[in-house]
């Protein structure tokens, strides 16, 4: 592969994964089922956790599927694409079939965080960072996801389980993987994580966080 098509395969792959990770999957089913904007709803957020709350468990689960694999498969098809590469170009130390798939990945983070179908305006980041570092990285994402759920089963409360996951997730990167590349690609997300949740933060400060139920559907849903 010639050095100009792999700067372009860059380009677009960069690209798609944001548009990708741009689908509004909140906002468009909040819309479909309920005729309402999401953002007007709740928290106003257009994450899968609100749409738990304005619409229900069966909405709130297919958001967060649909947000979960939009960090999934840019990564893979990223891989897919450098697997046959021969351009020796290398980034950190790293080959392509390494930093492509990281950024392809971290591309659909910032589609989903700041999408620009809905101005910039998007989710947290957590359901498609999850996805994507399943694909990445899969032993310290396990970890990640079972901090999360840990933390979500003892406190019932969805953005200390998602910080403390953030939190996990970089922790077990850097005991378990040796790329520098990747640990600072984990301290970045993670700390994104943790700057979006900062209104949650205050919020668990006072008391004031809502926490889920585990036993009855959503009051709006």
């Amino acid at each position: 592969m010639t050095l100009v098509p792999f700067y372009a395969l860059i380009i677009l792959t960069l690209t798609v994964s944001y548009l990708i990770g741009s689908l509004p999957t909140g906002y468009l089913l909040t819309k479909i089922i309920k005729g309402v904007d999401i953002r007007t709803q709740g928290s106003g957020n257009p994450g899968a956790t609100n749409v738990f709350r304005v619409v229900g468990a069966k909405a709130g689960s297919l958001t967060l599927l649909i947000d979960f694999l939009k960090g999934t498969l840019p990564v893979l098809a990223a891989m897919r694409l450098t697997q046959s590469s021969a351009n020796g170009f290398t980034l950190a130390g790293e080959r392509p079939d390494v930093w492509l798939p990281a950024f392809a990945g971290a591309a659909a983070v910032c589609g989903h965080n700041w999408t620009i179908f809905l101005k910039f305006q998007g989710g947290k980041g957590v359901a498609t960072s999850a996805g994507f570092f399943i694909a990445l990285l899969p032993l310290p994402a396990s970890i990640a996801l079972t901090v999360f759920t840990g933390t979500l089963l003892l406190t019932r409360t969805v953005s200390l389980g998602s910080i403390a996951g953030s939190l996990g997730l970089l922790i077990a990167t850097a005991f378990l993987n040796s790329s520098f590349f990747l640990l600072t690609l984990t301290g970045i997300c993670a700390f994104s994580v943790i700057i979006l949740h900062r209104k949650n933060i205050l919020r668990l400060w006072r008391g004031e966080e809502p926490k889920i139920s585990f036993t009855r559907r959503p009051a709006n849903g």
